[in-house]
């Protein structure tokens, strides 16, 4: 995107974007999202020897699962706040 294509609605607390602005936004932080929970989780498991070993590796691929899962549980609970 240029920088002008933005609308001033993108650069405001409360403002609302157009349906084609928001979806290449909205999956560029998705897959920024993957890069940021997953890749502390390959590294902790290259370390410990789990990625290495076919044995482990239905161990490994759970842990991603669940870091994957928790990650949307967590943007959830950030969504709809409970309180204050």
């Amino acid at each position: 995107m240029k920088k002008n294509d933005l609308s001033p609605e993108a650069f405001r607390f409360e403002g609302k974007m157009s349906l084609k602005q928001a979806l290449p936004l909205g999956m560029q932080h998705v897959l920024a999202m993957f890069v940021g929970n997953l890749t502390p989780l390959l590294i902790i498991c290259g370390a410990c020897g789990i990625s290495g070993s076919e044995e482990f590796a239905h161990l490994q691929v759970c842990l991603l699962q669940n870091a994957m899962f928790v990650a949307g549980v967590v943007t959830l609970v950030q969504l709809y706040a409970i309180g204050p």
